[in-house]
């Protein structure tokens, strides 16, 4: 399905009338409820935008909200390498990359070994 920018923008409007009512509701069920709505047409503005659409009937829902979740949910906390590194780790292997590229070394991998993840050249 191609991106459908008309179809986003329609979703995001319903959503923006939905939100703009909440402050005249005078029941929780019924804030909940237009909130509930307008997270779904976000939902669905956000896939016509990437080109998708949710089929109509059972799951739809649920996939939506699947979709949401993976799109807006922050990833489980993970320090990465960087993070973790102290400045001084760094300078030290800033300084070692810096001193192996100079001498002309290369880090050896797999495809360094003979005989391992190399194409042979010549034609016997």
């Amino acid at each position: 399905m191609p991106v459908d920018p008309g179809r986003a923008e329609g979703f995001l409007k319903q959503a923006d009338d939905a939100l703009a009512d909440v402050p005249n509701l005078t029941k929780p069920q019924n804030a909940s409820n237009l909130a509930y709505d307008a997270g779904h047409d976000v939902g669905e503005a956000m896939l016509a935008a990437f080109g998708y659409r949710t089929s109509p009937g059972k799951g739809q829902h649920e996939a939506l909200g699947r979709f949401l979740v993976a799109i807006l949910d922050a990833p489980p906390a993970k320090p990465s390498r960087q993070a973790i590194r102290s400045p001084a780790t760094s300078a030290k292997s800033a300084t070692l990359r810096r001193k192996a590229r100079q001498s002309g070394r290369r880090r050896s991998g797999p495809g360094d070994r003979p005989g391992v993840g190399r194409r042979r050249t010549s034609p016997c």
